[in-house]
């Protein structure tokens, strides 16, 4: 079985009402935190600063967090889609409305950059994408997410 094919998101969360620019980050980190082991104060701190030092933008309203810390206890995979796109800078100009991190310990190595290649991959295939944005609920995500869906086999 691949990556994509064993990959598991640990927080999905459908519609994000947007009131600012940071709360997207808040609503992130507040559902990883315990998943991760790591107080929230302190992940929210480090997924800022990755956004202001790397553009995590991928294109067509699409970021991906790259998170690995010391601090951070166990890895961990989340993903938001927003009710509206927010600013980040990235591989377009096009706001961002799928937002999904990628969390790990420093000890994890190579796993980590295998589950954020992963992960980008996935969020590449526009028609995905566009399903996740039109999702109602977490459960309609995880079914899109699926093993046996064919986005996860063809990456």
């Amino acid at each position: 079985m691949g990556m994509l094919q064993s990959l598991r998101f640990d927080l999905l969360i459908p519609k994000v009402r947007v009131q600012n620019e940071k709360m997207p980050i808040d609503v992130l980190a507040a559902g990883m935190a315990p998943v991760c082991g790591i107080d929230l104060s302190v992940l929210s701190d480090l997924m800022r600063d990755e956004i202001s030092q790397m553009p995590c933008g991928i294109g067509q309203g699409v970021a991906v967090l790259d998170v690995r810390s010391a601090k951070v206890r166990r890895p961990g995979i989340g993903m938001a889609v927003l009710n509206q796109g927010i600013s980040l800078e990235g591989a377009d100009d096009v706001p961002v409305d799928v937002l999904a991190v990628v969390l790990s310990p420093f000890s994890d190595g190579p796993l980590h950059l295998q589950r954020v290649a992963a992960v980008t991959r996935l969020l590449r295939n526009e028609e995905l994408c566009d399903a996740l944005r039109d999702a109602p609920d977490v459960d309609t995500m995880r079914i899109l997410l699926m093993p046996s869906q064919r986005w996860m086999r063809a990456a």
